[in-house]
């Protein structure tokens, strides 16, 4: 019974934080994204500060990473990455930028059908793109830009960065092993951007969220050393 009523709170919670709407069958990600998300019930021993209804945390990180990973869906990140290069002095560089953040819009997600599933809260993020996120879609889906794939890890301590975190790592290694697959040489710089194309699989191993990504790539600029 005890659990009902925690339940029964967190749902009329939930319709006061997010606006739900209940989807009778999943559409195209071409259309409409529509994606699985969890969060953890419980707060990071030690980090986090356990808020007062037991949903709370877990509502709050839904709403951080939702937005932030439809900035990845609709409209991509962009990356500057520069490796390592013991001989030359180079240190490995890689950053990432949001070409539009979605968090900025007046854009939102809709979400559906929360559901406790220890130790976890499960719930459904749908976003039904415009004419022109369509076309961009389609522009991205284009056979002349490869799909690549990414692993990436964070710290499960830091929370929402950790997260993030993981997103960028995934982002390196796909880009990192496009680059080393196709490249006889190592290059100066590689700058471009990707875009999210499939639901993201994450999980939890050893304190760290794990990370598989599929991207759409396009690579604007490749600068190579004029000696070896």
């Amino acid at each position: 019974m005890k659990n009902v009523l925690y339940f029964c709170t967190f749902f009329i919670l939930f319709l006061v934080y997010c606006p739900i709407e209940i989807f009778s069958q999943q559409p195209s990600f071409r259309n409409t994204i529509h994606i699985k998300l969890w969060a953890p019930l419980d707060a990071y021993p030690g980090i986090e500060k356990q808020e007062g209804d037991v949903f709370q945390n877990a509502v709050n990180r839904i709403k951080e990473s939702a937005p932030f990973i439809l900035d990845g869906m609709v409209y991509g990140w962009k990356f500057d990455y520069t490796p390592g290069d013991k001989a030359r002095g180079v240190k490995e560089y890689f950053e990432v930028e949001t070409i539009q953040s979605f968090s900025e819009t007046k854009e939102r997600p809709l979400y559906s059908s929360p559901l406790i599933e220890e130790p976890n809260l499960t719930v459904w993020v749908d976003f039904e793109r415009s004419e022109g996120q369509k076309k961009y879609f389609d522009h991205w889906s284009a056979l002349a830009h490869p799909q690549v794939k990414g692993r990436g890890s964070g710290e499960q301590k830091k929370g929402f960065e950790g997260i993030k975190d993981a997103y960028k790592d995934a982002i390196l290694d796909a880009v990192y092993n496009y680059v080393h697959q196709r490249l006889k040489n190592k290059p100066k710089e590689v700058s471009g951007r990707v875009l999210l194309f499939k639901e993201p699989r994450m999980y939890v191993s050893s304190g760290q969220y794990k990370l598989e990504l599929d991207f759409f790539l396009e690579v604007d600029r490749i600068v190579v050393y004029s000696k070896f």
